[in-house]
């Protein structure tokens, strides 16, 4: 089965999505509520590897974790290649529509500038690409690609469930 908007991915038998080099696809997405206000803010990740529920995340960030739209984008990505491992999935893409996540994670050197808790997140990250081939490519936002709107409704929820569980 073809995906709706999306040139030569397919779904596999496991409810994957594929992608004509027979790399796993995923779309990741970090929301934060009240990103730009003062006072308490609620984030979440959402990742979404296919077409059917069991292959979708949506993960509210830890109460103790600063809630930031670019520390939700990370924890996405740091999730979605956790799971690649887990699952031995070997090549993975991560389609997101974060310019932060694609500009910094390809490029970071010994935490560079970063504050501390994105430098660990990114230093996860990157170790774990030893194991797991990762390449990271930019989708705009809301272009009604099903994947990334479905990673997006997805964050929303889990900054929701942070919200409602930690307020």
């Amino acid at each position: 089965m073809y995906v709706q908007n999306f040139e030569n991915l397919w779904i596999d038998e496991n409810d994957y999505y594929r992608d004509s080099r027979n790399w796993f696809i995923c779309y990741t997405d970090g929301s934060c509520k009240g990103n730009h206000q003062h006072g308490r803010r609620y984030s979440g990740s959402g990742i979404v590897f296919g077409d059917h529920p069991r292959r979708e995340i949506s993960q509210p960030c830890h109460p103790k974790d600063p809630s930031t739209n670019q520390h939700a984008e990370l924890k996405a990505a740091l999730i979605a290649i956790r799971h690649a491992r887990k699952f031995n999935l070997g090549r993975l893409q991560i389609r997101t529509d974060s310019k932060f996540l694609i500009s910094i994670v390809p490029h970071f050197k010994n935490g560079g500038n970063l504050v501390p808790h994105l430098a660990v997140i990114i230093e996860e990250i990157i170790d774990l690409m030893d194991f797991v081939d990762v390449d990271f490519i930019y989708i705009p936002a809301h272009i009604n690609e099903q994947g990334n709107e479905r990673a997006d409704f997805l964050a929303k929820k889990a900054a929701d469930i942070h919200r409602y569980y930690f307020e």
